[in-house]
């Protein structure tokens, strides 16, 4: 497998939020980077599952 390629970003979070995320990655065994792209790529599938659900509604399928 190939070189995985990384690009930084920053966000800013409530502190309470925070102390969440870094409960949960002890819990988990997750760094906080680990955390955050796993439920990135979790929202993004659900986000896209929803929106498929809408159409096929809206389109009587």
């Amino acid at each position: 497998m190939g070189e995985k390629k990384f690009v930084r970003v920053t966000i800013t979070i409530p502190p309470g939020l925070l102390e969440e995320l870094e409960e949960m990655c002890r819990e988990h065994g997750y760094t906080r980077s680990e955390f955050v792209r796993t439920a990135i790529r979790r929202f993004i599938t659900y986000l896209k599952m929803s929106r498929e659900e809408i159409e096929e509604e809206v389109s009587g399928e």
